[in-house]
């Protein structure tokens, strides 16, 4: 008996410590691109800590960073990453896990635990939809703004806008309104990328918003 636990319990001390396992990916569109999910299983915590993507053609490169919490017990993560797209087409996305080490505030590695590649079809906006958009004329001003950004609008009444960060997350939402300036408060953000989705007419227009 001795001769058969002792090897069990030296290969369970000897597993990698960044065997990180993605359990399931899909991709779906949402306005302004695709929302793709990814689910991590590991027998150790484990959390976000960032990500970054790239495209070439129509291949999307998705890398997520998950830090190591230390913890024993099984842990399961279920995270949205959203990649901005202007151009319809089928795409593919190879997924790639990156582990970095125990209270690590950026990732410090790049040793990729698992990877996945999977496959979405993305719908832009027709040009008539960007021409409409022009027509409406909906400006939206500074544009890098720091700490507040404003919307104008001429004569359009429009039935709910959105702010999203760069993973597609609502950040703020308006509804019904014929305001035609309306601004946001934007100082409390983190610099990076935004979206601004507005519906109208049973249309979603968007425009990137930099927050520097």
């Amino acid at each position: 008996m001795k001769k058969i636990v002792f090897p069990l319990i030296l290969f369970l001390v000897s597993l990698p410590s960044f065997a990180i396992e993605i359990a399931s990916t899909s991709a779906t569109q949402i306005t302004g691109g695709l929302n793709v999910n990814v689910e991590t299983f590991w027998h150790q915590g484990f959390s976000l800590l960032s990500s970054e993507f790239s495209i070439e053609n129509n291949v999307i490169h998705l890398s997520i960073c998950l830090r190591d919490e230390g913890t024993l017990a099984f842990h399961q993560e279920d995270n949205d990453f959203f990649i901005p797209l202007t151009n319809s087409g089928n795409y593919t996305i190879n997924i790639g896990i990156i582990v970095s080490s125990l209270g690590s505030t950026t990732c410090d590695s790049t040793v990729v635990s698992d990877t996945d590649s999977i496959s979405a079809e993305y719908n832009s906006l027709s040009t008539n939809d960007f021409e409409d958009l022009e027509k409406e004329k909906f400006i939206i001003y500074p544009n890098p703004a720091s700490t507040k950004v404003n919307l104008k609008f001429e004569k359009v009444f429009f039935e709910q806008i959105c702010l999203l960060d760069s993973f597609g997350r609502e950040i703020i939402k308006l509804d019904n309104s014929n305001n035609e300036n309306i601004q946001f408060d934007i100082s409390y953000l983190n610099n990076g990328i935004y979206f601004i989705a507005v519906e109208t007419d049973n249309k979603v227009f968007y425009r990137k918003l930099i927050k520097n």
